[in-house]
């Protein structure tokens, strides 16, 4: 089922349930097998430092991996300030586990909110 790993991919972001469908839309390359939590929550990881607590430069890289052999790549490809003032980034998401033949990728723009909360945003 689609769903299980975007709401799980969603609910690692930090996105709230009501942008679980954003999150399915955005980052729908990357929900294949071998795929699982601790995937996610690498992932979720590695973007984050990218742009929390400070956006880095363009083309900055994190890794991670987990135990079992999945690893992946993040990389922020690009920042802008949206029309509203919100700074905002685009990711690029490479995975790759045992299950795969090859890399899965994706990309998600992310966007301020006035509360601190970064999310998805196609805007």
């Amino acid at each position: 089922m689609v769903l299980r790993p975007a709401l799980a991919a969603a609910l690692a972001l930090g996105l709230s349930l009501a942008s679980a469908a954003q999150a399915q839309y955005f980052l729908r390359p990357l929900n294949a097998e071998g795929i699982g939590k601790a995937e996610w929550s690498q992932l979720s990881a590695a973007a984050k430092r990218l742009y929390h607590p400070e956006i880095q430069a363009e083309g900055a890289v994190e890794q991670w991996s987990t135990p079992d052999g999945a690893s992946g790549s993040v990389t922020l490809e690009k920042v802008e300030t949206r029309a509203d003032g919100a700074p905002c980034v685009t990711l690029r998401h490479e995975v790759t586990t045992s299950a795969m033949t090859t890399p899965k990728v994706g990309s998600a723009r992310r966007c301020r909110q006035p509360n601190g909360t970064w999310l998805i945003s196609s805007q």
